[in-house]
């Protein structure tokens, strides 16, 4: 089970990178950007960037953000937050492959085609190869780069296997999709495994092959600079029993009855294999890499306990199911901080194009966060933030089911359009009111603010996809 040597290992970092001119700093950011001026000045090599996607993880799956007194114990991610940086109000949208297209184009999913989870085995539509990606653009300034783990984005019918490296990627080694549930618990210790568009099956259970592919694509690497984007399947179904060796709960016997405590169970052996991961880092490796933990949309159902609403989950458009954590450490990035400005996963292109030094012009609705990770307390660059869930997947004139949502610090407004020219349901919430979205406002009783709010939020709406 995991000890503190990850914790002791950190510390060690974070002495290191202090001795050699402030990589890795507790102090504000300087006036130069973070990026080729601050970082590849100060190091030989640009840095490195470590992108870990967590699936069905919501908030209140991990105890760094305490909204929840059932939360897992996550203590590497613990680690990472109080070496970095915590953002409280990041938006995904609220499904897997959505929120992947949208972190790797920086572009929302009505401009790419994807709106929901794409069947990988029966999809005629797939995030397309002619998109421009932050692997492309890191690969043009000569990044190393690679998905290990789950990648949910391409079809059997169109690029199969191969889809991650027509995305930017060098390699990818993992699953191409969700596991099947009809193998139950089992299907995580025997699964079909991509290896660079060879498929095979693996008999090692799934979280730790993961991390065993990314240890040896980062020790391969060197000093070279590299992008790493690790996709966990967990904690997605199949629900199972972890080894017991990675997490700290007695699981009862049986999981379908017991489906919420099992989730847990495999968002601690998630973080007890991530610290391993960043044990086996060289601390002049690790002084110069940003790490960046999140989730892809938030906790399911089936999953969730109070006094988190299991009808507000994943699928949908309520904080619940697009809230989810965003937390980064490296390179001059204030330590045991939180931003609780509107951020969103789409603007994780222009954050890692600017601490790169590569292009963001493709990312055109992506905003770098980069001015928060020196001063949190900074007012919202973003005015708003906005999600979308929609289907069919595919660049269509209208869909059959189409909900948009766009909050700001205090409002929020849901839409159901379900392919008619006028919205068929709405809710408007006063989140400081009804932070859990239990009771909405009716839209007859409006004061002049909150109806400049939703008039405000209807023209953003609108704006951005058209109404039909």
């Amino acid at each position: 089970m995991f000890d503190d040597s990850w914790s002791k290992r950190l510390l060690c970092v974070v002495f290191l990178s202090c001795c050699t001119e402030g990589v890795f700093s507790q102090t504000p950011l300087p006036q130069t950007p973070i990026g080729d001026t601050d970082v590849s000045v100060k190091t030989p090599v640009r840095p490195n960037v470590l992108f870990i996607l967590l699936d069905e993880l919501g908030v209140d799956m991990v105890d760094a953000y305490g909204e929840s007194p059932s939360a897992p114990t996550t203590p590497v991610i613990q680690s990472i937050a109080d070496q970095g940086l915590l953002f409280r109000n990041a938006w995904a949208t609220p499904g897997c492959s959505p929120t992947r297209a949208l972190v790797l184009t920086g572009r929302y999913g009505f401009r790419t085609g994807i709106g929901r989870a794409i069947a990988y085995g029966n999809s005629d539509v797939e995030l397309s190869v002619d998109e421009h990606t932050i692997a492309d653009s890191l690969r043009a300034i000569n990044y190393r780069t690679a998905v290990v783990g789950k990648w949910h984005l391409g079809s059997a019918a169109i690029s199969g296997p191969t889809h991650a490296l027509q995305l930017g990627f060098q390699h990818h080694f993992g699953a191409i999709e969700n596991f099947p549930n009809q193998d139950g618990e089992g299907a995580y210790y025997d699964w079909e495994k991509v290896s660079d568009g060879s498929i095979s099956q693996c008999f090692t259970y799934a979280t730790t092959q993961e991390v065993d592919d990314a240890v040896d694509l980062i020790e391969g690497w060197g000093d070279k600079p590299w992008f790493l984007w690790l996709a966990f399947n967990s904690a997605h179904a199949p629900y199972h029993k972890p080894p017991s060796k990675l997490h700290t709960y007695q699981l009862p016997a049986n999981v379908q009855n017991n489906i919420p405590i099992h989730a847990r169970a495999m968002a601690e052996a998630a973080d007890t294999e991530i610290g391993r991961m960043l044990d086996s880092m060289a601390p002049e490796v690790l002084a110069r890499t940003y790490v960046i933990i999140c989730g892809d949309n938030g906790t399911p159902a089936e999953c969730v306990l109070p006094p988190f609403v299991s009808a507000h989950g994943k699928a949908t458009l309520y904080e619940g199911g697009v809230n989810v954590p965003l937390i980064m450490s490296g390179p001059g990035i204030v330590a045991g901080q939180e931003c609780d400005a509107l951020v969103s996963l789409v603007d994780l292109f222009a954050t890692i194009a600017e601490l790169t030094g590569c292009s963001a012009t493709a990312a055109i609705d992506s905003m770098s966060l980069v001015p928060y990770l020196g001063s949190p307390g900074l007012p919202s660059i973003r005015p708003w933030v906005y999600s979308e869930a929609f289907g069919p997947n595919g660049l269509l004139p209208s869909y059959a089911d189409d909900r948009r949502a766009v909050r700001d610090e205090r409002y929020k407004l849901i839409v159901w359009m379900q392919g008619q020219p006028q919205p068929v349901k709405q809710e408007f919430y006063d989140l400081w009111a009804s932070p859990w979205e239990r009771t909405p406002i009716p839209l007859d009783h409006l004061t002049p603010q909150q109806q400049e709010v939703y008039d405000g939020f209807i023209t953003i709406m609108g704006n951005l996809k058209p109404w039909y």
